[in-house]
Formats: structure tokens, C-alpha cells, sequence
């Protein structure tokens, strides 16, 4: 079953301690959702993972939209900052300030999240999944090259008056001085974000058709649980995290809430329905 982002244990934070309230956790999904959806195939989950892989997570399980690197990026002492780690150059290339990071919602800082992407050599469009995403946060230049492409080595480093291998030296697998493609790949797989599963979540294919786990609708639980009465019991949890059940004669095929009252269902000849649903656990 596919993973997907957990959206009512997904945390956020500041460095500084602040913690984003869960509206806003819900909008930084719809928006990482949004920016998946113009990719060549890649997922709002790619991106989630690459952030954590990046920033790592606080000592509560957050995400730290402005957390800073403890290596320097060059020898002028730079540091890399926020949700991709942008280096100073990149930032502002991007337009934008580091310094006002503590002060930006997480969708704010998305928005320039996506300019980043946009901006590379084939766009969005290009990035296919979630190597690709690491790939060109890390080092756009090495997108669909081979394994033998070179990323940083001691030698660049040198040559460059940089800090690139120096500073990422421990994806260097076998301590040749050379950090290549075949390097970064093997890397990439290690400590994956998705095996957390207060973050992300697997859900059956019929969950994910449903909408799951957009912001805007419900996360459904159990479907169509056969009643002693006959009839068919199905669960759901609001966007707010409340839960509700309802029941309907019939098995449900496909549903939609549409706002607090009203449920619409598609039978089983595929004729769509609406009806009005006031309490919880009220047949339909």
C-alpha cells in the first residue's frame, strides 16, 4: 500500500521553540501537494522526506522550518537554512532572505521552495521521484547523469576554495575522496523518512482514491463494515480530526463530504446521491 503524509501528526516548529498550529500544517500539505502535482511523477511525500532528510526532526518529532547547518557551505563561512537547506547564493538567487525564515508561515517558505525547483534546467517536469528530488536540492548538476558523475572530491574542494566534500564527506561510501552519483543514491536509501509511521501512514488504494489524505477532506477509517442489522457502516475523520460514522443500506462505492452537512455517495449503477447528514451515526 502506498505511504502517505500523516496529517494530523505531522508536526512543525521554529527554532526557536514555536510551534505551528495544525491549520497551518494543513495548508503546508495542500501546498507541498500542489507543487508535487506539476512534477514528472514525483510525490508531496518525496518532498516531505527530502525536508527531514535535510533538517532532520526536533527533539519533539517537528520539522524545524528554520533550522540552520552546523557546517559552514564555504570557507567565507556560510551557512545553509530552511525547509531544503539553501545556501546563501541559492537563497538569494530565489529571492529570498534567510534572515527572515522565523518570521515566514511553512507555505510562505514553500513558495520559494517551488521557485527553486521551477527555476532548474527542465523545471518540475523533469523530476520524476524522489531521487530526483534529493538530487537536485543536493546538486541539481548530477541529475540524470551516471554513476561515475562527479559531485564534490577533496581535489574540488581545493580547486574551488569550497567546502562541498568536506562538508558531506560521510555520503563519500568508500572513502575515496570522491563523492560520486552511485555515492549519493546508496545514501539517499539509508534512514528513510517514510519508515516513521507517526508520519506516514499506509492506506489501501480505495483510502487514497477517496481523497486521503487531502487537507480539504476526510480520512475515511472503515468502509462498508456489515452491520448485524444489514446494514453498512462507514467511519471517517473530519480534517479537524473529528471522528464520525454513518450508515447506508447499500455498500458505498465512492462518497464525498460536501461541507459539515451533506453527504453525497455514488451507487452501485453509479448514479451519484446527496443526502443530508445532521448526526452522527444517522443512516442514509
Amino acid at each position: 500500500m502506498p505511504k502517505k503524509i500523516n496529517v494530523n501528526s505531522l508536526k512543525l516548529a521554529y527554532s526557536d521553540g514555536r510551534k505551528v498550529n495544525q491549520d497551518e500544517v494543513r495548508r503546508f500539505v495542500k501546498k507541498l501537494e500542489a507543487i508535487a502535482k506539476k512534477t514528472g511523477g514525483a510525490s508531496a511525500e518525496d518532498f516531505l522526506s527530502i525536508m527531514i532528510k535535510e533538517n532532520s526532526l526536533d527533539e519533539n518529532n517537528a520539522l524545524v522550518l528554520d533550522q540552520w547547518s552546523d557546517k559552514p557551505t564555504n570557507k567565507t563561512g556560510g551557512h545553509a537554512r530552511g525547509l531544503i537547506q539553501f545556501v546563501p547564493s541559492t537563497a538569494k538567487g530565489v529571492g529570498l532572505d534567510q534572515d527572515k525564515l522565523s518570521k515566514m508561515t511553512a507555505t510562505e517558505q514553500l513558495d520559494y521552495v517551488e521557485k527553486y525547483f521551477s527555476d532548474l534546467p527542465g523545471g518540475l517536469k523533469k523530476i520524476t521521484d524522489y531521487k530526483d528530488v534529493y538530487l537536485s536540492t543536493f546538486h541539481p548538476a548530477a541529475v540524470g547523469k551516471g554513476d561515475d558523475y562527479v559531485i564534490s572530491s577533496v581535489a574540488l574542494d581545493k580547486a574551488d576554495d569550497s567546502t562541498a566534500y568536506d562538508s558531506n564527506k560521510g555520503i563519500d561510501s568508500n572513502g575515496d575522496g570522491v563523492i560520486t552519483n552511485a555515492d549519493f543514491a546508496e545514501y539517499a536509501q539509508k534512514n528513510l523518512p517514510t519508515e516513521n509511521a507517526d508520519l506516514f501512514q499506509e492506506v489501501s488504494q480505495e483510502e487514497y482514491d477517496l481523497g486521503y489524505p487531502n487537507p480539504d477532506k476526510p480520512s475515511f477509517t472503515e468502509m462498508n463494515k456489515e452491520l448485524d442489522s444489514g446494514k453498512f457502516q462507514t467511519s471517517y475523520t473530519t480534517p479537524e480530526g473529528e471522528k464520525k460514522t454513518f450508515t447506508t443500506l447499500s455498500p458505498v462505492k465512492e462518497v464525498n463530504i460536501l461541507g459539515d452537512t451533506y453527504l453525497q455517495r455514488t451507487d452501485e449503477k453509479g448514479i451519484q446521491k446527496s443526502y443530508r447528514v445532521k448526526d452522527e451515526g444517522r443512516g442514509i
